[in-house]
Parts: C-alpha cells; sequence; structure tokens
C-alpha cells in the first residue's frame, strides 16, 4: 500500500500484489490522475506536495511500523492507505496519537473505521460492510424474503459481510440469516458440491465473491448446471466496489460480466448470460459507460510513464486490466485536496495537519467522483449511494432501485414502480422466500384435481348420482305426492252410482234347526242398519243414503260450481279431520243431479231434531254437556286449518246414540261462497256478519251462533222461538242486523231453575253486540269446565244419564237379582241334565244353535257288558225291585266311568255301552281306560248285594275291542248321541261270546293293550267263531301283573 504525504510531505502506503483488486501495478497512476483535475481546478496551487511510496503488503506490524517512522521522522501531514482491513486499523490507531489524518481506500470495509471515538483521525471513502449488511436486510424487506443464505470467498472484505449481516438478521424481527456457506476451492467442480448441498436448504442466495477474474461467472455456471436457475431462485451479490454486470476484457473493452474473454472461451456466453438474469447486485453509484471505462484505460497507460516507469514489469497480462478500486484511490485524493482546500480558506494553513480538525472539515463535501457522487458527513465518513440492479428480459441491466444509507438505516425508492416489470424476466412474479412445493419439491400443496383425479372422478360420479337419485328421489316424491294426492281424491269423490237409498223392511232371521235356543232378532233389510235408526224426513238440503254399507247424512246444494286444485286440497283436508265433537266428513257427489256432501250419519237426528221431538227431558246438566260438546268442536274448527264454521247451527249439530254432540256441515269454503244462507241459518248468524255479508264468517260470528244454538237448548225451543213469536223471521233478522244500543235477542226469562246461572251470563257474553266484547272459544270452554269443578256426580253425559237410570232402577234391583239367582240355578241344572244325555261338547254346540255333523274317530275303545242270568233274577222281583236293582248297578259303574275318561253311551235294559276316545279324543289312553274300568266294574262286584235277594251274586259278561267308528246325534225329538260302526258291532260279539265273570277281548283290542301298557295280565283263548266274522282269535283280561 502507498503512504501519500501532502503538504511537504503525503505518504502513499501501497502492496505490491493483489492487482486486481488494490495493486500498485494497476492503481497507482489514479493519484496523477488526481493531480491533473486538482491542478486543473486549482485546489492547491499554493501547496507544494511530495509524494512518499512504501509498500506494507498488507502487514499489520510493517504498515505500523512505517508510519510510525515516517510520522516521526518525515513530519508526514497525511496518509493515504493502507488498503487492508488489519493493517489500516493498526495505522488509523498510531495516526490517533499522531493526530495525524488518514484517508482510507481499497478493502477497508472494517466498520472499525467509523468509530469516530476511537480512530477520530479517520477518513473513509470506502462503504462499511455494515452499510452493505443493512442495504441487503432492506432488500430482503422490501420484497419479503423471510430467510436467506450468504455464500462468500474469503477475500478481505467478505469475511466482515458475515460479521455484520449475521448481527443486523439477528436483531431483526422480520427477516433471518439461514446458513452460511463459505467456499475455500473455487474450481467448477466444488461449486457444483457446495451449491447442491444449498439446493435444499434456500431460494435466496445472497453471495459475496471476489469482482476479478470469472468466479462469478463459474459460480452461476454451476448453478445453471444444477437447474438452480429457474424462477424459483435469486441471487444477490453485494460488495462495497462491485462491477454489477460488466467488466473490461484484455483489449480494454467493457463487456458482459458473463462473456468469456480468455484465450480459450468456453462457449457457455448465453447459458452464463440466462443464469445471471437470475441475479441482482447492491453497488456503489457508479460512473458506468466509456468515461470509466477511459479511466481505467488511462490507468494502465500512465504506469508507462514517470514517476513509475513500470514498462517491463507492467507488461506482464495480469497488470493490463485497472485495479477494481482504483477510482477510489483517484478519489480519495481528489477529497483530500478539497478538504485542504476548505480548511485553509476558513482555517488558514496552520489546521493543514491537524488530523481531527480534517475529518470534521469533510462535512458537506460532495462532488462527482471515479466511484460515483461522494458525500461526506462530519466524521470522515462517506455516505454511500447504493443502487440495486438487475438484467431484464433483454438482459440490459437498469436500476431497480436507490439506497441512501447512513451507517446501518436505509432509505429505499424504487426506480421502477411496477414490481411485475422489476421481475419481467421471471414473468412478473417475484420468488417466494420458499417455493410452494418447499425446497425438496416434495411438499408441494395438494392440487386435489391433479393428484387425486382418480377419486375427484369417483366422488363427481357419485356426486352426480347422488344429484341424479336426489332429483329421482325428489320426482318420486313429487310423483308419490301426487298419487297421494290422487288417491286421498278418490276417497272424497262419491260416486253418484254407489249410493243407495234407504228402504225399510224387516225380516226374520233363519236359525238351525238344531239349535237348542229360539231368541228372535230382526234386522233391516240393508247391511249395517240396525232396527233402532231413525231417519228423519228428507228435505230440499237434507238428505239420507247408504254408502259402502254404511247410512250416511247428505246435505244438498243446488249451485254446481267448478272444483279447483285449492277446493281439492281443501276437500283432502276435510277428509283427514278427527275429533270426538267433529263429525266426520265422507265426502262429496259430483256427478249426480245436484252436488252432495256426505257426513257420518248419527242416529239421534241433530240439535233441532231433538228439540222439536221433546222425546227426553233434558235436565240442567244434560244441557250443559251438550253445550260443552259444541264448544270443544268449536274450538277444534277455530285451531284447524279449517279457521272458522260460518254457518253454525242447531241444525248441524249432530248427536250420535251416545247422547255425543258432533258439528258437521263446516268447511267447504268455495260451496259457502256461492249458496245462499237459509232463513234459520240467518237466524244464527252474527249481526255483524250479516251487515258485511261475509261469505265465510269469522271465529266471532261463530261465538254468536253458539250462544243461539245454547239458547235453543236453555229454552227447550226452536231458534228465537218462533212458533211462540209474532215477530217473523224476516223481522228477526232485520232487527238482530240493525243492532242498536240494546241489541235484540232470544229471551232467557224461561230456562229451568236448574240451570246454572253463570251459564246464561255466558250465553249473553258470547252474543255480544260488539265482536271484540265476545269471549274467544279457549275462553268459553275454560268457563264452562270451571261451571262444573264442583259437581260432585259424573262428568259427562253417558254418565249422568247412567246415574238417572240407576236411580231409576234401584227399587227393580233386588228382585232383578233375585230372578237372576232363580234363573242361573235353573239353567246350572238345565245344563247339569242335558250333559248327562249328551257329551258336553255336543250339548254346547246345540245350545248355541249349531248342527252337530257326523264325526269320525280313528281310534276308540268300546265295552259292552251284560248282566248274566238277569232274567231270572227278574222273574224272582217285582218290576219296582228290578229298577231298583237296576238303578243301583247303575250309579256304582257310572262312578267308576267317570274316574276312568269313558262315556256312557246309552244302557238297554241290563245292557251296558261305554266308549273311550270319543267324544273327547285322548290318543291310545282309551284301551287303558276301558281296561282298566272292566277290571275296577268286576271288583266292585265281588262284594255287592242284591237288597232283597242277599244270597244272589250278580255277574256280568264284559266285552271289549279297539277301532275305528263314527258319532252323531240322531233324531229330533229327544236326540240321542249313537256310535256306528263294524268296531261297535266287533265289541258287542266279544260280550256275547264271553263267559260270565270274564273279559273278552279282541286280537285288536289285545294287540293295541299289551304293546303299549305292559301291567296287564292277559291269556289267550284260541280261536272263536264269532257270528257274522267268522273264526277270530280272542283273549281273556285276566288282571294285572303283581
Amino acid at each position: 500500500m502507498v503512504y501519500i504525504i501532502l503538504i511537504l510531505e503525503m505518504i502513499f502506503l501501497l502492496i505490491l500484489d493483489m492487482a486486481t483488486s488494490v495493486g500498485w501495478q494497476t492503481s497507482a497512476s489514479a493519484i496523477e490522475i488526481a493531480m491533473d483535475r486538482i491542478n486543473s481546478e486549482r485546489l492547491i496551487d499554493n501547496i507544494d506536495i511530495n509524494f512518499i511510496y512504501v509498500f506494507d503488503d498488507c502487514s499489520e506490524s510493517k504498515a505500523a511500523g512505517l508510519s510510525s517512522k515516517l510520522m516521526m521522522d518525515a513530519n508526514v501531514s497525511a496518509i493515504i492507505g493502507p488498503t487492508c482491513n488489519a493493517a489500516g486499523l493498526a495505522v488509523v490507531n498510531l495516526a490517533g496519537y499522531y493526530n495525524t489524518p488518514v484517508l482510507t481506500w481499497g478493502l477497508t470495509i472494517s466498520s472499525n473505521f467509523i468509530d469516530t471515538a476511537r480512530y477520530p483521525t479517520t477518513v473513509t471513502l470506502v462503504p462499511v460492510a455494515k452499510s452493505i449488511a443493512a442495504a441487503i436486510h432492506e432488500v430482503m424487506i422490501q420484497f419479503e424474503w423471510t430467510e436467506f443464505v450468504y455464500v462468500f470467498v474469503e477475500d478481505e472484505k467478505c469475511g466482515y459481510f458475515r460479521d455484520d449481516l449475521e448481527q443486523i438478521t439477528a436483531d431483526s424481527n422480520y427477516t433471518s440469516l439461514s446458513r452460511t456457506i463459505q467456499i475455500y476451492d473455487q474450481s467448477y467442480t466444488n461449486l457444483v458440491r457446495q451449491l447442491e448441498k444449498l439446493k435444499t436448504v434456500s431460494r435466496i442466495f445472497t453471495v459475496c465473491l471476489p469482482e476479478a477474474g470469472d468466479i462469478k461467472r463459474r459460480f452461476m455456471l454451476a448453478a445453471y448446471d444444477l437447474q438452480m436457475t429457474t424462477e424459483e431462485y435469486v441471487y444477490l451479490f453485494a460488495g462495497p466496489k462491485s462491477t454489477a454486470y460488466q467488466q473490461t476484457s484484455s483489449t480494454g473493452d467493457v463487456v458482459g460480466i458473463w462473456v468469456d474473454w480468455s484465450d480459450d472461451p468456453d462457449g457457455r456466453d448465453e447459458e452464463a448470460k440466462l443464469a445471471f438474469m437470475r441475479t441482482m447486485v447492491i453497488v456503489a453509484t457508479p460512473v458506468q459507460g466509456d468515461k470509466y471505462a477511459a479511466f481505467k484505460k488511462d490507468v494502465i497507460e500512465r504506469m508507462k510513464l514517470p514517476p513509475y516507469n513500470c514498462i517491463e514489469e507492467c507488461s506482464d497480462k495480469k497488470y493490463q486490466e485497472a485495479a477494481e478500486y482504483a477510482d477510489q484511490l483517484h478519489d480519495t485524493v481528489y477529497l483530500y485536496a478539497l478538504i485542504l482546500n476548505k480548511t485553509i480558506e476558513e482555517q488558514g494553513i496552520e489546521q493543514i495537519a491537524n488530523g481531527s480538525n480534517i475529518v470534521t472539515r469533510g462535512a458537506g463535501i460532495e462532488f462527482e467522483g471515479m466511484s460515483g457522487v461522494v458525500r461526506m458527513n462530519g466524521i470522515g465518513y462517506r455516505l454511500p449511494n447504493m443502487n440495486l440492479a438487475n438484467l431484464d428480459s433483454n438482459a440490459t441491466q437498469r436500476t431497480v432501485a436507490f439506497m441512501d444509507i447512513d451507517a446501518s438505516s436505509v432509505n429505499w425508492t424504487y426506480a421502477i414502480i411496477d414490481q411485475r416489470l422489476i421481475w419481467d424476466a421471471y414473468n412478473g412474479h417475484v420468488p417466494q422466500t420458499r417455493p410452494e412445493c418447499g425446497y425438496t419439491g416434495k411438499s408441494c400443496p395438494v392440487n386435489f384435481f391433479v393428484d387425486y383425479l382418480y377419486i375427484v372422478v369417483i366422488v363427481a360420479i357419485i356426486i352426480f348420482l347422488c344429484c341424479a337419485a336426489a332429483l329421482i328421489a325428489a320426482y318420486m316424491v313429487i310423483k308419490a305426492r301426487r298419487d297421494e294426492e290422487l288417491r286421498l281424491d278418490d276417497q272424497w269423490i262419491v260416486p253418484h252410482g254407489m249410493l243407495q237409498t234407504i228402504m225399510k223392511g224387516r225380516k226374520e232371521s233363519h236359525h238351525s234347526s238344531r239349535s237348542l235356543q229360539s231368541n228372535s232378532t230382526t234386522t233391516t233389510g240393508t247391511t249395517g242398519i240396525s232396527s233402532r235408526s231413525v231417519f228423519f224426513p228428507e228435505t230440499e238440503s237434507q238428505g239420507f243414503f247408504i254408502y259402502m254399507n254404511e247410512p250416511v247424512l247428505a246435505r244438498k246444494y243446488q249451485l254446481r260450481v267448478p272444483i279447483f286444485k285449492q277446493d281439492r286440497a281443501e276437500l283432502r283436508m276435510l277428509r283427514s279431520i278427527e275429533h270426538d265433537n267433529v263429525n266426520r266428513f265422507i265426502g262429496l257427489s259430483i256427478d249426480g243431479p245436484v252436488y252432495m256432501s256426505f257426513w257420518r250419519y248419527c242416529s239421534r237426528g241433530s240439535i233441532k231434531d231433538v228439540i222439536a221431538k221433546s222425546s227426553i227431558n233434558m235436565d240442567g246438566f244434560f244441557i250443559y254437556c251438550l253445550m260443552k260438546d259444541i264448544a270443544a268442536g268449536l274450538q277444534y274448527i277455530h285451531h284447524s286449518p279449517i279457521k272458522q264454521h260460518g254457518n253454525l247451527t242447531s241444525e248441524c249439530c249432530y248427536i250420535n246414540d251416545r247422547w255425543q254432540v258432533k258439528i258437521g256441515a263446516y268447511g267447504l269454503s268455495f260451496m259457502q261462497g256461492v249458496e245462499k244462507r237459509s232463513e234459520d241459518a240467518m237466524l244464527h248468524t252474527a249481526p255483524e256478519v250479516l251487515r258485511e255479508a261475509l261469505v265465510s264468517g269469522s271465529q266471532a260470528g261463530d261465538i254468536y251462533s253458539f250462544a243461539i244454538v245454547c239458547s235453543e237448548l236453555v229454552g227447550h225451543c226452536s231458534a228465537w222461538n218462533l212458533e211462540n213469536r209474532k215477530e217473523e223471521a224476516d223481522e228477526i233478522i232485520f232487527m238482530v242486523k240493525r243492532g242498536g244500543r240494546t241489541p235484540f235477542r232470544p229471551s232467557l226469562d224461561e230456562a229451568d231453575e236448574d240451570i246454572n246461572p253463570a251459564m246464561l251470563h255466558l250465553i249473553r257474553d258470547c252474543w255480544d253486540e260488539d265482536p271484540k266484547q265476545r269471549p274467544n272459544i279457549d275462553m268459553v270452554n275454560k268457563l264452562m269446565k270451571n261451571m262444573n269443578s264442583g259437581r260432585s256426580g259424573s262428568a259427562n253425559l253417558m254418565d249422568h244419564v247412567f246415574s238417572v237410570l240407576e236411580k231409576h232402577a234401584s227399587s227393580l234391583e233386588d228382585e232383578v237379582q233375585e230372578r237372576m239367582k232363580e234363573l242361573v240355578e235353573e239353567k246350572k241344572k238345565s245344563d247339569i241334565l242335558l250333559y248327562r244325555m249328551l257329551p258336553q261338547q255336543v250339548a254346547e254346540r246345540l245350545k248355541l244353535g249349531q248342527s252337530v255333523e257326523p264325526e269320525a274317530f280313528e281310534s276308540v275303545t268300546i265295552f259292552f257288558s251284560d248282566v248274566v242270568g238277569f232274567t231270572v233274577l227278574a222273574n224272582k222281583s217285582t218290576p219296582l225291585q228290578v229298577v231298583n236293582l237296576l238303578n243301583d248297578l247303575y250309579t256304582t259303574f257310572d262312578a267308576i266311568i267317570e274316574k276312568n275318561d269313558s262315556y256312557k253311551v246309552e244302557t238297554i235294559g241290563d245292557a251296558y255301552l261305554v266308549v273311550s276316545g270319543l267324544p273327547r279324543r285322548n290318543g291310545t289312553e282309551h284301551v287303558n281306560n276301558i281296561a282298566n274300568m272292566s277290571l275296577e266294574l268286576q271288583d266292585s262286584l265281588l262284594s255287592y248285594k242284591i237288597p232283597h235277594l242277599p244270597q244272589e251274586k250278580v255277574q256280568i259278561r264284559i266285552g271289549m275291542h279297539s277301532g275305528s267308528c263314527v258319532a252323531g246325534v240322531v233324531g229330533l225329538t229327544m236326540p240321542r248321541y249313537c256310535l256306528f260302526g263294524d268296531t261297535v258291532n266287533t265289541a258287542s260279539r266279544m260280550e256275547s261270546n264271553g263267559k260270565p265273570g270274564f273279559i273278552h277281548l279282541s286280537s285288536d283290542a289285545h294287540e293295541l293293550l299289551t304293546s303299549l301298557y305292559k301291567e296287564y295280565l292277559t291269556e289267550s283263548r284260541g280261536e272263536v267263531i264269532i257270528k257274522g266274522k267268522g273264526v277270530m282269535q280272542t283273549y281273556w283280561l285276566l288282571g294285572r301283573k303283581e
């Protein structure tokens, strides 16, 4: 380095190597060029300058030693240099002691040089590392890059950048330095290896590389070969003296940085240019173009002239391009001349060697130097003007933004406002800190439609199918709803051809000739109509018909109107009405001579009919119950879709056979709108409805009509008691319609004494002239419920009627109970007698009037017995004694039969016929029952004695046979239950061919008995000739095995 000592003596501290940056051979002549400018501007005409050149070779100790010696011995006025950081810090430290001004240039970028507290005599034109770091940080903020990588080669400046960059990002809340990579081996292979490691780390790179040589070009080609120059990547080159995108070739020409101007070019200039289009540079405001190129060329040429005379040494190829910081040396010399000029003018020549004074004199100095615009502050520090530049889509360098930097603060100004133009080489998109697919390319956000196309297709198909299903379902629902509406329409449509007029007639029912009871019943000729049904006279507006085997009430309409969609909906709704006090709507006939609506038939007619007939004495509670039913039905109608009745009269309040009131003739608004109200209906119509001619009526109008109906019940008369009034119906209607202060209403004076006064008050409230003063139907029901709250008796009409009937029947109760007891006893006796004559099952069928069909039984056992020597015994006895003998004997037999599940069919004289297995089937138990019964009968005879012939013994012959037979009732007079079949004959033959005191078994009976019941002892009799059967194998039943 060269010390330049001005004012008598000026030291230049230079170095002999580092030709590309600050070497003496490529920069020293810039002093002479600066002096030419100084002399031409006559800045220091009165000062004789002696230059002393010394070389410290960037050695810290050598620089300190040389400087110290010259400051003491040569009495130097100023030092220009050193150009390296360590050597420079050593010299400025000494210069502070001697108060000698030091002007640094070149590679002295350490931020310590601007610490005026430590180094008060230092002036530097070099943008320090802190300023460059601040500029880099500002770029990251402006483009919203939150992390980046710093790649550098240690060359006296990039290491200082790293330290300040780490510090400023550590203090930042926005961006971070994710990794720092120092490149030691600058070969292409190593560059590729290092970049490949960073490929998965970042997409934003800040790069600090030497300005000389082709290291930048090799670095970008390595990135290009690794496909790291796509639109995702940005490389930000920064330095205190960047040459941006230009370089000077060996011929002195200014060419692009991507051009290989070596003797053996690689031919990759176009690829290198594409790679550099992914870069940005932070540079000090340069002097560009021909002026700067001429300066650099002049530096090389003047090194051959005195005082340098560097001809042979400087002819080497490496000295053919001016040092990159030669322009700073030029500006440093020129700046010192300006400071001297200013000092002499303001303070005199005595202060030109005062170092700290020289620093402050630089404040406000600004000039256009070879390194750009130079602006100095008051502490010896150049305020750098940095530019951010890049290449456009045509590879032309342009300035993106200006940065005025003061220490660590940056004032940013866009030179290009439109961000899309700044990034036109990137298709107008700012690169992101982290790519959409991540650094590895494996973290792409799921493009659902691309990555899951098959799922999308399946889901689309499913959605389509679901939509189709939904549409089909909607169609089906609509169709089902339409079908349901049609079905419901079919329900309310009553075809006229299905209606039958009621023909009264009676006929006797036919009964079974085999019935044991003869209770006559009477029915009408039409199914479903009781003989007690009462049909009131058919009128112009009312009739009675049979529809689907049920009686119905018809209301006739004289006008025919079209039925629209809303009318059909109303008819369907009416069909769904269900309430205990609302009469069921059956349907509408529209194909007959007149329209007719059909309602469920109520056997007791309407309230009007009941009052007119006076068939029942209605007390206060009876009337209350009827009124309560009307109120309950009206409440349901008011809260239903019908909303109001509109035509309530006593004629449409029907009473069924349980004395329950059911309101009818509701709804059918499309008919009410055209039908003229009858005189009776108008007598029940509210005054405001009459005045306003409201077709459909109102709820308040229904309350008024309810009051009129109640007045009929209370007075036991027709509406307004027309029969006993002098006014005609027209007059009454007119007076009601007229209204007035005292409105015209029916009289309640004739009400029975047992009518609750509160009920009369309620009636009067309900026919109030002002509709708003009338209670609503809910209030009516509540008040009526309270009227009955204290009643201790029945709570409804039927209970009340039953209570009355009970009181009337109390006197007959004891007699009825007594007669019932006698009847029951007699019935028991007759049943016992009947069951003795016939099997119980048969007797029960005959009692029910049912015929008894003959019945076949597959397996039964029949018993026949005969008293041996009965003729002899009869001859010894009187007829009475014979009867007593047989009665006593058969009574004994009957008890034994009853124990053995057998049925005595008949006795003929001394013959006895018993069967088991009918009429109640018992499987195969019948043979065991008969066998056991036979043994018990014989045992009973051992101790039996004839009362009038005690010496005589009674013996019987027994025959039994098992097989099938038919049983049935024979005869009408004294019917008998008889057995038919060969089994009966065979059993009879077994008895007749038996022996006294023996039980004779057929082979069938023997086989069935012995195969199922091993406890019986039998003996073969052998073959016996049986009349009508031939030879048969028979057996004796001897008893039970011990």
